[in-house]
This record gives C-alpha cells, structure tokens and sequence, in this order.
C-alpha cells in the first residue's frame, strides 16, 4: 500500500493539532481526580490522628483518676487548686454544669477574660479573639473550647475544629495536668495554647481567617457584663 506524502503530512497535522489537546484535558481531568482523592485522604488522616490523640488522652487521664482514687490527698489537692483558680486574673467565671455531650456527666465550665489575642511568632502580629467559654470533662478527659467573640471560618481558633482543640505533642502534659487535678497550670497552658498560632502545623494556614482582616471590635473596658452574657448565649446557640 503507498501513502501519498500529502496525506501523511495530513495525518501529521491532525495529530499535532488535536491528539496533545485531548489528552491534555485527559490528563487535567484525572490530575483533579487525584488532587480531590489527595484532599480526602489527608483530611481522614487528620481526623484519625486526631481522634488517636484523644483516645490517649483520655486513656491517660483515666489511668490518673484511677490512681488518685488511692491518693488521700487528691481531693485535697483539687480543693487547693480550684480556691487558687478563683483569683486568677484572666479567668471571668467558673461553674460546674452538666456536660455539653452527656447529661449525665458534669463539666467544669471557664469562661476567659475577653483580652486573650493570637499572636504570630514571624511578623510579631496579633488580633483579638475575645473571651473564650472551656469546657473541662474529667470523667472522659475531654476538653472543648468555644469562642464567643470571633468565631470565624466555622472555626473558633484555628487549631480547634468542633470545639475539639488539637495539641499535637504536648497533648501528654495536658492529659497528665487533667489527671493531677492542677487547676491552675492547666488554665494557664490552655490560654498560652489559644494564644499561639503554629505556622508549622497544617491547621496554621486557618490563622488566615484572623489576619487576613483588621480588628473588627476590640475590647473596650467599658464593655458591661450584659453585652458579655449577650454574646455567651449567641454563641452557645450557633
């Protein structure tokens, strides 16, 4: 069979012209099938490195309550330690209430004073988050925290997704602080965690959310303990 150079010039040029834009959108349409196979894997990744974490947590904390049940001077300790907590000046109120998950259990509830800011470590920035309501759970170790000033993002901090804050390697010390019943150090970690954002940890990049846009409503010293309630119960209903 003889193929005229016209028409294998012919066969050349369709190929050029057409074969490399098909299979570029071939290959656009599979590299974005695999970019969103990407994204979900890491967030079940996320989530299962999370809730691993808060397994152990809560493992260790309840290796401590069963330690302190033959301790005599647990219940002592944990009556010191929550007498120091009244005074704490960044502390606005404590309660115990029934648990936000189970309303058989109770919580040891924390509501912040409304100065806390989130501080990055590379440009020396802030902005304010307001006051944040923390809820402790010693029956299971958990700890929840909610913002009641400047949620954003459908996130009240960008290291805490579900009111389930992340504290990746130092989540020990705060497990070990619950099971101890060390009110005091344990408050005051968790405003320093609140106050710190991790450029180095994945969920960092939410810090955007913050700073990405000036100070909407700084605290005024002036605020009245109305408008403080006001927004707590705006909170807690959203």
């Amino acid at each position: 069979m003889t193929v005229s150079t016209e028409t294998s010039l012919d066969v050349v040029e369709m190929l050029s012209a057409q074969r490399p834009g098909a299979l570029q959108d071939e290959i656009n349409s599979r590299r974005h099938q695999i970019d969103r196979l990407l994204e979900q894997i890491e967030r079940w990744r996320c989530e299962t490195t999370r809730n691993l974490s808060q397994l152990q947590d809560q493992q260790r904390i309840l290796d401590g309550a069963l330690h302190a049940q033959n301790d005599g001077s647990y219940a002592q300790q944990l009556l010191d330690s929550w007498e120091q907590l009244q005074s704490h000046p960044r502390l606005h109120e404590a309660a115990v209430r029934v648990s936000s998950n189970d309303l058989e259990q109770q919580s040891l509830f924390l509501v912040t004073t409304h100065d806390l800011r989130l501080y990055r470590s590379d440009t020396n920035e802030s902005r304010w988050l307001g006051a944040f309501e923390i809820e402790l759970t010693f029956m299971t170790g958990a700890i929840k925290m909610r913002n009641l000033d400047t949620r954003r993002g459908g996130r009240d901090h960008p290291h805490v997704v579900d009111q389930t804050p992340c504290f990746g390697a130092h989540s020990h010390a705060f497990a070990q602080l619950m099971s101890k019943g060390d009110l005091v150090v344990l408050y005051e970690l968790l405003i320093q965690y609140i106050e710190t954002l991790n450029l180095e940890d994945e969920w960092g990049r939410y810090g955007a959310y913050w700073f990405e846009v000036d100070d909407e409503w700084p605290p005024e010293e002036s605020e009245g303990q109305d408008d403080r309630d006001g927004r707590h119960l705006e909170a807690v209903a959203a």
